[in-house]
This record gives C-alpha cells, structure tokens and sequence, in this order.
C-alpha cells in the first residue's frame, strides 16, 4: 500500500465511478481497478460493492474512508511542519538571476528585505535563464529574476513583475549612430544585432526576433555567449544590442551610447519566479518586501 494507491481510492470513492476516478488521477479505468483490488486484497475487506451499473461503498469501506482522509491530513501536516522547521532553522534564502538587466531594482528589494530580516542568510548564484528555471524547479533555488519573456508555457511558476523598461539601442563610440538621441526602428534594418545564443536564452531570443519582424525587418543576428560579450563587441563597433532603459546601465557602461528607439514593439519586462510548491517561509517575506514599492 501507498499513498498514491490511497489517492486512487479517495477518488473512487467520491466518484463512485472508475472512469471519472482515472481522468480525476490522469490514468486509466484499470489502473483504479487493479488498485482498489490489490488494496481490498492487503487490508482484508471490501471497499466497493460492484454491479454492471453502480459503485457503492461498503460500510466498511466508508468508515475505511474516514480514516484514510485524516491519516493523510496528519502526514502532510508532519511534512509541512518539518519543511518549516527545516527552512527556519538554515533560515537561507537562495536568489538567481541572468544578467545585469533590471538588477538594480532586484538589488534594492535585497538591500531592503536584508534590513528587515538580518537573520537570513541570502546567497546569490548568476546563470543562464534555463539553468534557473531548471533550479527553481528542482528547489536549488528559491526565487530568480529573468525577462518575462522566459516563463513563457512554464507550468507550476508563479511570477511577479520586478520592473518594466523601455528598450533602447546600445552602440560603439565610432558607430554612424553615436552621436543621436534617438532613432526610428526602421534604420536598424541593415544593421547586425547582438544577442546571447538562443541555447541560453531561447525565448527571449525568440522575442527579440519577433519583435525586430513586428517593426519591419528581418533580422541580421550575430550571437554570442553572455551579456558581457554582448557589451564588448557594441562597444567594438562589431554592432549594435538592446538594452533596457536603465540610469544604472547607462552610468556603468559610459563608451556605449544608448539611443531612444521610435515605434518599436520591444519592451522590457522583468519578473521574480518562484515554484508555486516551494514552502520556504523566507521567500514569503521576500515577496512581500518586493510588493512594497516603498
């Protein structure tokens, strides 16, 4: 006997149908039926009284029931209490994140939520988006900070959004571009984009293409492994990059002009993501910290 085998019965049991009970447990009509029994067949008494057009529950197997709904009320309590205890005790709170992009609003709800819990420990790690996700969900991590773009389809996250930037267009010192403020996102037709390779950042790579086509043009792409060769090879005049319109990036990378870009479909939108099952009581504050924009 197992707790899945028990799952089964409690479905059966309000169901009172084989059928509704797999598509409730996403398996099939048999698969209850072998279960309840092999069930009926360990505990030594019918559960069902069986006929072509009705599942019923013996008087036994109602009381049975009763008593398997409060054993597995109490086992899951006793798991969510040792979490607890388990997270209260390492009192750590673990934080991913990709890239400089929308980091100095993440940094401001760390600095913030440090000063009202001096007791945690929060430990950093830097990755690519999927590395991330791939942490969140297997409780590596307890929260990150990636573009919206990347939680795309994700199933089982939860999100809240960090920050929302305008784009701008990053180029070298020597570009024909750098000595303008603006510039319309038609000009950027014949122009060569940097973005990180599509391997570590597939769907915000899939949006920035998508959005270039959304204002016209196709375009000419040349990838490259992270954010910091992104930045050297624009500052290189190898060609031009999208950045967020940010105070904080503009004053730390100063050889790289940043231009308004006119009639563009891009947008910057940077989110927190957390695995909706992660019971970590640190992460709660956390996400209370964020929400309070003061």
């Amino acid at each position: 006997m197992n707790r899945q085998t028990l799952e089964y019965f409690i479905a059966l049991s309000e169901t009172l149908n084989f059928t509704e009970a797999g598509k409730r447990q996403f398996v099939s009509q048999t698969t209850i039926s072998r279960a309840i029994k092999q069930l009926e067949k360990e505990i030594g008494f019918a559960l069902f009284e069986r006929c072509t057009t009705k599942v019923q529950l013996t008087p036994a197997g109602s009381d049975y029931l009763t008593s398997v709904k409060s054993i597995l009320k109490l086992y899951d309590k006793a798991v969510e209490d040792g979490v607890r205890l388990s997270y209260k005790e390492n009192n750590v709170l673990k934080v991913g994140f990709s890239n400089d992009l929308g980091f100095e609003y993440v940094t401001g709800v760390l600095k913030r939520y440090q000063q009202k819990n001096q007791s945690v420990e929060i430990v950093l790690q830097q990755s690519t988006p999927a590395q991330l996700l791939t942490q969140i969900n297997d409780g590596t991590l307890d929260i990150i900070s990636v573009f919206k773009a990347e939680l795309q389809d994700e199933k089982g996250i939860n999100s809240l959004n960090v920050c929302q930037y305008n784009v701008k267009v990053g180029v070298g010192p020597f570009h024909r571009f750098a000595g303008r403020e603006s510039i319309e996102a038609t000009e950027l037709r014949n122009e060569k984009i940097i973005v990180p390779k599509r391997e570590s950042f597939q769907k915000h790579y899939d949006y920035i293409l998508d959005c270039c086509r959304q204002d016209g043009f196709d375009p000419i792409v040349i990838e490259v492994d992270s954010f910091e060769t992104q930045l050297l090879l624009t500052e290189l005049g190898r060609g031009i990059s999208f950045y967020p319109d940010s105070d904080g990036l503009t004053k730390k990378y100063q050889t790289i002009t940043f231009l308004k870009i006119n009639q563009t479909h891009h947008q910057y939108n940077i989110e927190f993501a957390w695995n909706q099952a992660n019971k970590n009581p640190c992460l709660n504050a956390f996400l209370n910290t964020a929400r309070d924009k003061n």
